[in-house]
């Protein structure tokens, strides 16, 4: 990865992951679980150089990006894309989405909404 990319990577991550703080605010969007299909894929690899699930390729880099930390996202049969978050009291389901990465699955959780950007608490993955 060079240099630039890398920093650049990293500032939207970090971005990312300080606006997920502020994204669970119970009753911004409902307590109600919602189902939503799609991919989970690695938001460095999607706002990085836009890999969009597609491919092989995207996989191994997503599943890798994961493993070092970097967050994950759910990238909807509709094109939109949930940032996923774990909840505050089960931390189970987002490391079942995490190890799913790259794979379609439906995503039970509860969105959180905060200005244009929007995220899903995980509390249950199904692989499809």
């Amino acid at each position: 990865m060079k240099k630039k990319t890398f920093w650049s990577s990293f500032s939207a991550v970090g971005l990312t992951l300080g606006m997920i703080f502020f994204l669970w605010t119970p009753g911004v969007s409902g307590d109600k679980d919602m189902k939503f299909q799609g991919k989970i894929v690695g938001l460095a690899c999607l706002l990085s150089h836009g890999a969009m699930g597609k491919g092989g390729g995207h996989k191994k880099c997503a599943i890798m990006c994961v493993e070092n930390g970097q967050p994950i996202g759910l990238l909807t049969d509709e094109g939109k894309v949930y940032i996923l978050y774990a909840g505050m009291k089960d931390f189970k389901p987002f490391e079942t989405a995490k190890a799913h990465t790259g794979t379609r699955v439906e995503v039970t959780g509860v969105v959180g909404k905060l200005e244009n950007l929007e995220g899903l608490t995980v509390n249950a993955v199904r692989p499809l």
